[in-house]
């Protein structure tokens, strides 16, 4: 195997020492350091590992130590391994530098509670109220805790106060009705509960409490009614007995007299990215069968479609059945082959300790995609295959290893790569800045004969390293590098730039710029969109041989630039665009583009346009079977249905000329989906 180039060589030294230098102008501040541990021990807490959690929260203090919000979080974690006593001491001190933060009052009352330290709880409490006689949700605490201590009217005195602070006080009004239904004083709850209610008529609480009030006074059917409004708005209610837990008899009961609890606390910490990887779909079934029609290169057919999806947090599949039928009734029957049958089955996720998938692959990278960039392993639109891709990774995400294959029934692509980096313990330490990846792609047949002894292998190693930032800019350094066996090598390098929040939820701008430097005898991403059709086209219209022809299509060395663009409204919509251009060869450029809405658009939409267009490889002009177009678009109706239409612009391949024929489908369909 060659030897990677001198020019890759000079590059990455260039790279390291712009780190270095940048990393003394830029500087990452103490906030940015300690906050990266904060949300380290946050996602720590979502995988239960509460001794690591407090451990990243200990460090986080340690350098920014007044930051209410983390010793809430840590408070979290103790209580989640039931050292209320240090919880305790945790929200005491996150009160001092914040009494404003109301969730504190919830979890300290909830602490004390657990740790039957209830008269000490409400020392404190008094303590409290003496120096914030106006926070309503004091007094909404300590009532609970006098209630604890079977003291219901002094409880109700305080629920009152909080309503006297704040007249449109949901809990406190809450509160009171629990106190009164204890009392047997039905009329009074229902007075104060249907006040809660006016002021929120999402808050599912009232609803609950007043079935129990109506079941008292015999209105069974109104009962009924506010039971199920409770459910509807959260679901869990449906387990909670009201008359089993409002039972006195001078012990500690559990009444419970508002949402918030350890967990809801704990929801309130994270940022809007880390709720969604908490809210992934539990136990979902969505049927979408839908009727319609689809036109495919002026052909009209009836569709039929059942595409049932399953949506668990680490399980998912769909399949796809599509029957169309033309006008003389005839079944298409490439659509029932079981390649397009079976979607994908997904074990584990992308983000967890490991993914196994199977299923289409479409826009496939491994790693930074220097090497395997956007791969997809179908032949044509009607050659589809199933192939596999896996990972494994460590909780931090510190070491792992993913890879793909093209055809799990028949094999001939493998691609992997194997990383590690970020150990460090702070931010700040060299070891935490940086990641490493080693990736490696092989196709073992390319002219498609098992007879002939030929492979097409490419081997490469990559580097990421974090700079900092400075307000709402962010930046890092990449590079990587590859060699194709027996052929040449090459290098990309460049900055990526983030403008705004890196939490998803924010509006922000992503900008990638680098150079290319292409050796000899050296294609960048030769795995691509169109490599597995482009390998295909010359395996069956040529006799040469077919890795020669796709390495030393430009055979000498030029620099190309290549970008990379994302831009996204907050949670509304998202575009990226990506281009690499040769500008010593004329036409010759790479380029992807998607635009999609995301979760708080009220409609669906999604639309990617790929393109390769580079010289002739067996002395004419590709054609556009170097060009895939899809969009999507899906418009809710009757609260279980959609109207979904679809454009695909691909290709074929025809035996009798052979060669590659375009092919547009459009299929427009009424579609029942719903989450079950």
């Amino acid at each position: 195997m060659k030897q990677f180039n001198t020019s890759f060589k000079v590059l990455l030294l260039i790279l390291i020492f712009s780190f270095l230098l940048t990393t003394n102008a830029l500087g990452i501040t103490d906030e940015d350091e300690s906050f990266h541990l904060y949300v380290s021990g946050i996602n720590n807490i979502d995988e239960a590992e509460f001794d690591l959690a407090i451990k990243d929260f200990n460090d986080a203090i340690e350098i920014t130590a007044t930051a209410p919000s983390y010793y809430i979080a840590r408070s979290i974690a103790y209580g989640k391994t039931g050292k209320y006593h240090l919880g305790i001491k945790d929200i005491k001190k996150a009160i001092e530098l914040d009494s404003q933060i109301n969730e504190s009052y919830w979890l300290l009352a909830e602490y004390y509670t657990k740790s039957e330290k209830l008269e000490k709880g409400l020392k404190y409490f008094d303590e409290l109220v003496s120096k914030h006689p106006s926070n309503p949700y004091i007094y909404l605490n300590r009532g609970q805790l006098q209630f604890y201590l079977d003291a219901p009217d002094k409880a109700l005195e305080d629920f009152q106060k909080s309503t006297q602070l704040d007249s449109n006080f949901k809990y406190g009004y809450t509160a009171q009705g629990a106190i009164y239904i204890s009392k047997k004083d039905y009329d009074n709850a229902e007075k104060v509960l249907l006040k809660a209610i006016a002021i929120d008529k999402s808050y599912p609480e009232p609803y609950l409490y007043l079935s129990y009030v109506y079941k008292e006074k015999g209105d069974e059917e109104k009962s009924s009614q506010f039971r199920q409004k409770a459910i509807k708005l959260k679901p869990p209610l449906e387990l909670v007995d009201i008359s089993e837990s409002l039972i006195l008899r001078g012990k500690k009961v559990s009444v419970k007299f508002m949402t918030t609890t350890l967990d809801l606390v704990y929801m309130r910490l994270l940022t809007m990215e880390q709720r969604d990887l908490l809210n992934l779909p539990k136990k979902h079934f969505i049927p979408n069968a839908g009727v319609g029609s689809t036109t495919i290169n002026s052909e009209s057919y009836y569709a039929l479609r059942f595409e049932p999806e399953v949506l668990y947090k680490n399980f998912g599949m769909q399949l796809s059945f599509k029957y169309l039928l033309n006008k003389d009734g005839d079944l298409k029957k490439e659509e029932l082959d079981h390649h397009k049958i079976i979607q994908r089955l997904r074990i584990g996720r992308e983000y967890g300790p490991a993914l196994l998938y199977i299923g289409n692959m479409e826009n496939i990278s491994i790693g930074y995609g220097f090497i395997v960039r956007n791969y997809m392993n179908r032949i044509d639109e009607d050659e589809q295959r199933i192939g596999g891709r896996f990972i494994f990774q460590t909780k931090r995400g510190t070491i792992g290893i993913e890879g793909i294959i093209n055809d799990i029934e028949n094999p001939t692509f493998y691609a992997g790569r194997f990383y590690f980096g970020k150990f460090g313990k702070r931010r700040t330490s060299f070891l935490q800045r940086f990641e490493l990846g080693f990736t490696f792609a092989t196709d073992i047949d390319p002219d498609l004969n098992p007879d002939t002894p030929d492979s097409l292998t490419t081997a490469g190693a990559d580097i990421l390293m974090y700079l900092g930032s400075r307000q709402h800019f962010s930046f890092a350094l990449f590079a990587e590098g590859a060699q194709i066996q027996d052929y040449g090598s090459g290098a990309i390098g460049g900055l990526l730039i983030t403008i705004g929040s890196l939490n998803r939820s924010d509006t922000k701008f992503q900008i990638f710029g680098g150079i290319i430097q292409k050796g000899e005898d050296f294609e960048p991403a030769i795995f691509d969109s169109f490599y597995e059709s482009e390998k295909y086209r010359l395996a069956e219209t040529s006799s040469i041989n077919t890795t020669s022809v796709l390495i030393q299509s430009r055979a000498k060395s030029e620099v190309g630039q290549f970008y990379l663009a994302s831009f996204n409204i907050k949670r509304f919509f998202q575009t990226n665009v990506e281009y690499q251009a040769f500008p010593d060869v004329e036409n010759s450029s790479t380029m992807s583009f998607t635009m999609f809405t995301l979760d708080k658009s009220p409609i669906d939409f999604y639309a990617i346009y790929i393109r390769s267009q580079v010289p002739d490889l067996v002395g004419s002009e590709l054609e556009d079977f170097n060009t895939y177009i899809e969009a999507s678009l899906s418009v809710p109706f009757l609260k279980y249905f959609k109207f979904f239409i679809e454009y695909k612009k691909t290709y074929i391949w025809d035996e009798t000329i052979p060669d590659f024929l375009e092919e547009e489908r459009t299929e427009p369909n009424v579609v029942f989906s719903h989450k079950f």
